[in-house]
């Protein structure tokens, strides 16, 4: 009646004694006493990988206690041992995605039936990242697991999401820009200008001619009383053709200087 009732799941070769306990919690429930009945069980729980491995066994048990033979044997076969665990616990590779408390449940499996040290502890502390450490330094927590759930708390709050900061890309960068220049402009003293030197098509005119600053500095030896926005803004009707007359096409040159009152443009 046992044998329907009970299946076993395959044996897991990397974690051994975590099967044997299952295994022999699901013996005590249905009253499964005997040896032989045990070691039946278990043979039909090992897939083909894992017989090979204790074949000899298999082909010759024991006659007295075979279910704790064989529990014996695939317990040295796949279980580390103590130097392999020491190493083990010695390189642990970090947190990585697990949580503090899943990677201390490892640390534990692998510490096996040895009492945790104030050692132990500092190695699970390493694993931690760098403001889990500083929170947890100075803590009272004693028990190894509690202190590992602190850790998840702590871990938990670094991970949640801050304030959503807006990028500002190189549209936001222009339009700031401009409401700038804009801003400038509205802003610009315009007291004793005339009325075509305080529009705004005089001020951009001038501000795209201050790379002329050589043809004023040519034209202000000739003309002392000359300003910049004069050459600019001057036409042949303001100045009445005198500076014209003066220059003609082939530019500045010496001669009579004719001055912005003469030209009608002061």
């Amino acid at each position: 009646m046992h044998a329907v009732a009970l299946k076993l799941p395959e044996f897991w070769q990397e974690h051994a004694a975590v099967w044997f306990a299952q295994a022999e919690a699901q013996f005590a429930l249905r009253g499964i006493t005997q040896e032989d009945t045990k070691y039946f069980y278990v043979v039909a729980a090992l897939n083909s990988s894992t017989a090979s491995r204790v074949l000899s066994l298999l082909q010759d048990p024991p006659e007295d206690d075979k279910y704790l033979a064989l529990k014996q044997l695939l317990l040295e076969t796949f279980e580390l041992s103590e130097p392999e665990r020491a190493r083990k616990l010695l390189t642990l590779p970090g947190l990585g995605d697990s949580k503090p408390s899943e990677l201390m449940d490892h640390m534990l499996t692998l510490l096996g039936n040895h009492q945790p040290c104030f050692i132990f502890r500092e190695l699970f502390m390493q694993q931690m990242p760098s403001q889990v450490r500083a929170t947890l330094a100075g803590s009272p927590v004693k028990d190894l697991r509690a202190l590992a759930r602190e850790a998840d708390k702590v871990l938990n709050s670094s991970r949640m999401p801050g304030p959503a900061v807006r990028v500002v890309g190189a549209a936001d960068v222009l339009a700031i820009r401009e409401d700038v220049i804009a801003a400038t402009q509205r802003q610009r003293p315009t007291a004793g200008l005339c009325y075509y030197h305080a529009s705004s098509t005089g001020t951009s005119k001038l501000s795209s001619a201050l790379s002329s600053a050589d043809m004023f500095q040519r034209l202000l030896m000739d003309f002392p009383d000359l300003t910049y926005a004069h050459v600019l803004f001057g036409s042949r009707q303001a100045w009445g053709g005198s500076f014209y007359r003066h220059y003609g096409s082939a530019g500045p040159r010496p001669g009579k200087a004719v001055g912005p009152a003469e030209a009608g443009c002061g």
